[in-house]
């Protein structure tokens, strides 16, 4: 018998990973995006009180979370305003109380009358970086002015996004206490507007007409006749 030849042993490849069986992340797990207030709330979402005001712009909802407004919107009828909340907000169990807002309601009254050109109400408005900025410059317009959208695109440092600080404004979920209807074409002109562009110029109008009584004018207002006294009626 010749002598005995060892070869050398063969590399076996390594079996494929069974599909059946977990793999180890190789990437970090996406970051969950910020939720805009008009998403599916989640199972925390907040009980949302609301009341709604008669004005001479319509009927008006009020809602917030007990602290702080959520949402202010002018609509043909409280049932119609009612309905869009529901919708926007499906999981935060909006309830009627008219006793707790009653003072941010009468706020509201007040402004609309003139007697309070300037709202200080508390607002919490959730939306992506971007729209926060401009909400967050709106609120920094003083009654009884306006801005261009280009002056509000420089004034959060990005000039080239005046299409979108329009886009933000339309998506405004509180009326009056973040003013988007102060901002205005760039030759003055009050333009497209989330509730209606009449109630955009009669608002204007109005606050034009509150800051020039509290400076010591006597302008009159739009039927010649003092400001309305009536208190804010839950409708």
């Amino acid at each position: 018998m010749g002598p005995i030849v060892r070869w050398p042993r063969a590399t076996v490849p390594a079996p494929f990973p069974d599909p059946r069986k977990a793999l180890p992340l190789t990437t970090p797990p996406p970051t969950t995006r910020r939720r805009r207030p008009t998403d599916p709330a989640d199972a925390d979402a907040p009980t949302l009180i609301y009341s709604t005001v008669s004005t001479p712009l319509g009927s008006m909802l009020v809602a917030a979370t007990g602290r702080d407004i959520r949402a202010a919107d002018f609509g043909a009828s409280p049932a119609a305003l009612t309905a869009a909340l529901a919708r926007r907000h499906p999981s935060a169990r909006p309830t009627r109380d008219d006793a707790a807002l009653r003072p941010w309601a009468d706020a509201l009254r007040r402004h609309h009358d003139g007697e309070q050109p300037r709202l200080g109400l508390p607002a919490d408005v959730v939306g992506t970086p971007f729209e926060e900025r401009v909400w967050a410059a709106l609120r920094q317009i003083p009654c009884g002015a306006t801005r261009s959208y280009g002056d509000i695109a420089r004034a959060i440092g990005e000039p080239a996004t005046v299409r979108e600080v329009g886009e933000t404004c339309a998506a405004n979920p509180i009326a009056l206490i973040v003013p988007c209807h102060r901002v205005v074409r760039r030759d003055g002109t009050p333009d497209g507007y989330r509730w209606g562009p009449w109630r955009k110029r009669a608002l204007l109008a109005r606050e034009a007409r509150a800051i020039g009584l509290e400076a010591g004018g006597s302008t009159p207002n739009r039927a010649g006749a003092p400001p309305s006294s009536t208190a804010a009626v839950p409708t």
